[in-house]
């Protein structure tokens, strides 16, 4: 597992926040409107996909983070 740090360029991010409860919901800790913290197996782009992010529809642009 890593920890990731979600950053969403939108604010609030409701979508974001949706999916990042329902993916991880003992795996994640809200720091702000806008970021949170993530434990997560894979890597960066595996959590972006889960949770939409690269999706034309999905949650909104926003920036991962990984820390080792």
């Amino acid at each position: 597992m890593s920890v990731f740090a979600v950053l969403s360029t939108i604010t609030p991010n409701r979508k974001l926040e949706a999916a990042i409860q329902e993916h991880y919901p003992n795996d994640h800790y809200k720091l702000s409107a806008d970021q949170w913290v993530v434990c997560a197996g894979g890597t960066s782009q595996d959590l972006s996909r889960k949770l939409g992010i690269d999706d034309e529809n999905g949650t909104g642009p926003a920036m991962i983070f990984s820390y080792f």
